[in-house]
């Protein structure tokens, strides 16, 4: 019976030293996001866009969802043309954008607005 106990008490501790040594293992290895393959993950991300770079950015994405709201081609909006275009800012703030209440905001307008704010 004596011997039985000793080799239950051995066996857990092997089994503990494994495992510790698996958590080790485990520990030092970066997790990675399983679903985005090694080969095409960057190794480093890009760094963060600041400064004049982020203000061009932005001004083009503005840009580019304008001309895609401007589906007659006018170089103007309506209310509604903002809303459907998925310029839901312009079209809540629309009335203070078109400050001449001409019922038809140009991408300078927009701007000028986003500048005064």
């Amino acid at each position: 019976m004596k011997y039985w106990t000793h080799a239950f008490a051995l066996t857990l501790v092997a089994l503990a030293a494994q495992a510790e040594s698996g958590m080790q293992a485990r520990a030092a290895t970066p997790m990675r996001d399983p679903y985005v393959p090694a080969a095409i993950k960057p190794a480093t991300p890009a760094p963060a866009t600041t400064g004049e770079a982020l203000h061009a950015q932005v001004l083009a994405k503005l840009q580019r969802q304008f001309a895609a709201a401007d589906v007659a081609q006018t170089g103007m909006l309506t209310a509604e043309q903002s809303k459907r275009g998925g310029m839901g800012f312009v079209a809540a703030h629309f009335g203070e954008i078109d400050r001449a209440g001409k019922g038809a905001v140009s991408f300078e307008q927009i701007k000028a607005y986003l500048q005064r704010r």
